[in-house]
């Protein structure tokens, strides 16, 4: 545009028309934008940026497989015992809860937690402070 304002002549230059006025002008006309060091560094980046992104979706993805694969696996070993004994409530929980119930309110903390009740599974026993949830005898 400069060089229209003066009034000179416009040549083309490697089939594109370029400004005639200066050899400066010619080099800067006729370089490609591809050979700019600028323009590498962006598409550099792009590319990155790109990569990154990807990249973050297939992560993304894995874990979302492996937290539905662990979902899937814990309701499926939740169900074992109704597929492998039917929809039954087993007997005797009542009855156990019940007496573990009424021993934590006589006893007390101390004595329910080093429970161990001989008559359970007979004949060795069974630690029952220990190992059951007290969850429901703690509410009762």
């Amino acid at each position: 545009s400069d060089c229209l304002e003066a009034g000179l002549a416009w040549a083309a230059v490697e089939g594109d028309f370029g400004c005639a006025c200066t050899s400066t002008h010619l080099m800067a006309k006729s370089k490609n934008k591809k050979d700019d060091p600028g323009n590498d560094k962006a598409n550099e980046s792009l590319i990155k940026s790109i990569l990154r992104f990807a990249w973050d979706v297939l992560v993304g993805l894995v874990k979302l497989v492996l937290i539905g694969g662990c979902c899937l696996w814990a309701y499926r070993i939740r169900l074992h015992g109704v597929k492998t004994f039917g929809y039954v409530i087993h007997g005797f929980d009542p009855t156990f809860n019940f007496h573990a119930t009424r021993y934590l309110n006589r006893k007390g903390w101390y004595e329910f937690f080093r429970w161990y009740d001989y008559m359970s599974w007979y004949p060795l026993g069974r630690p029952i402070g220990t190992t059951i949830y007290p969850g429901m005898q703690i509410l009762s």
